[in-house]
């Protein structure tokens, strides 16, 4: 196992640990649970079961690769190293760390209305605020850095391939969730999308993680004072 194996299951407990959190805590506060990946539920959402299917492909594979490196089911060219080189490799920890302080940023700042799909029969807000102000969709930003981080680290083809296929099922998420937003909040969700990219456009995002985290950093140290 080497440092960057480390890395990974490092993350990987990061963003399962958020996810769980994030989905507990709705849960407790609406009783409602926010996975909603039934596509036959009135919502015409196939992309959110087909996307969660995927992703637990997804971390299957970074698992097998991590712990399990000498066992192969996949056929070898799956799992040929397109990319060694380590600067490469460091970039894909950087972004994976970015990855996941956007996604935390981001479940805390929907609170009671993360979710995972779209929930036909509850109540929704447009969000707009913290990190949602420099990006509409900072969770699928996440997950195309976390992906593509990922890819760089280990550098497998099947992790390629991963990438993009995941990024092409959050694109058409993202596209499903516009159209009930844009039913749901007319107005105000034209002014928000007027003002706000959709992924990213500019390093204000950056900026605003790092001042949130320095911010979260501060107070920690402050409480343990």
């Amino acid at each position: 196992m080497d440092p960057f194996d480390i890395v990974q299951l490092g993350s990987l407990g990061v963003f399962l640990a958020t996810f769980v959190a994030g989905t507990v805590a709705v849960w407790r506060r609406t009783e409602r649970c926010p996975l909603r990946l039934r596509p036959w539920n009135g919502t015409g959402d196939p992309a959110a079961p087909l996307l969660f299917f995927t992703t637990n492909l997804w971390v299957a594979e970074l698992l097998r690769e991590a712990l399990l490196s000498g066992w192969q089911p996949l056929p070898r060219i799956l799992t040929v190293h397109l990319l060694t080189w380590l600067p490469v490799r460091l970039a894909g920890a950087g972004l994976t760390a970015v990855g996941l302080a956007i996604f935390a940023l981001s479940v805390r700042e929907l609170g009671e209305f993360w979710r995972l799909g779209i929930d036909s029969h509850a109540p929704s807000r447009l969000v707009t605020t913290g990190i949602y102000g420099v990006s509409r969709n900072p969770i699928y930003l996440f997950f195309n850095l976390y992906l593509f981080g990922a890819f760089a680290m280990h550098g497998t083809l099947v992790l390629l391939l991963f990438a993009l296929v995941m990024a092409a099922l959050l694109h058409w998420q993202t596209l499903i969730e516009e159209r009930v937003l844009l039913r749901a909040h007319t107005a105000a969700y034209i002014s928000y999308r007027s003002r706000v990219p959709r992924y990213l456009a500019s390093v204000s995002l950056w900026r605003e993680v790092w001042r949130r985290l320095t911010a979260f950093a501060g107070a920690l140290v402050r409480s343990a004072g």
